[in-house]
């Protein structure tokens, strides 16, 4: 039987492996900050000695998802992010979770953003509508089954909930008052993510 391969997306469905992983990358602080993080990963996954978690496969699902992230955070990011509270590390997470995950990043700058421009609201339909309305286009997002789809909707308003950005199906402008925390994002060329926490809307 010929294999066949993956259509040419930008979009994929890891983020339904776990959620902004608070705690994971807490734990593995000591690692996360290590150069020789590849191999320190790799021996975490065998020996179970920060994440806690039972099941080795569970440990290098998890595991793959923070090397993810770790890769297309700006370099200094990881110093930047273990000295916040957590509040502010929960946010931070969100931020490496939008530039990690394309899909994410397209539903909250098409769709939350802008109802957060009209009526501040956001419902599980309205996700719906986007996810659809990319798998229309997308190969390989149309090939994902409707409950990896519904996972991806739950896990992306789960998010906006845990960094006090939605609650009640009400978007909302984030609480942090901290004025170093949105510096790091200006002074890094990433200023829209302060449009993506609803800052100045």
């Amino acid at each position: 039987m010929q294999k066949v391969n993956k259509p040419e997306s930008k979009y994929n469905a890891n983020f339904t492996a776990g959620g902004l992983l608070h705690n994971e990358f807490n734990a593995l602080k000591d690692i996360i900050l290590l150069d020789d993080f590849d191999n320190a990963i790799s021996k975490e996954i065998e020996e179970n000695n920060l994440m806690s978690i039972d099941t080795r496969a569970s440990r290098k699902r998890i595991s793959q998802e923070v090397v993810r992230r770790r890769e297309v955070a700006p370099k200094n990011f990881w110093t930047f992010f273990y000295q916040l509270n957590e509040r502010e590390q929960k946010l931070g997470l969100f931020y490496i979770a939008l530039k990690t995950y394309q899909i994410l990043f397209d539903i909250h700058l098409d769709v939350a953003v802008k109802k957060f421009k009209t009526t501040r609201t956001l419902t599980t339909y309205d996700v719906t509508m986007r996810l659809d309305e990319i798998a229309s286009k997308d190969d390989y997002v149309g090939s994902w089954s409707q409950s990896t789809l519904e996972k991806i909707n739950t896990r992306y308003r789960r998010a906006l909930q845990e960094t006090e950005l939605y609650e009640n199906e009400q978007l909302m402008r984030s609480p942090i008052e901290n004025n170093e925390f949105w510096e790091y994002f200006n002074t890094s060329g990433e200023n829209w993510f302060l449009t993506a926490c609803f800052i100045g809307l």
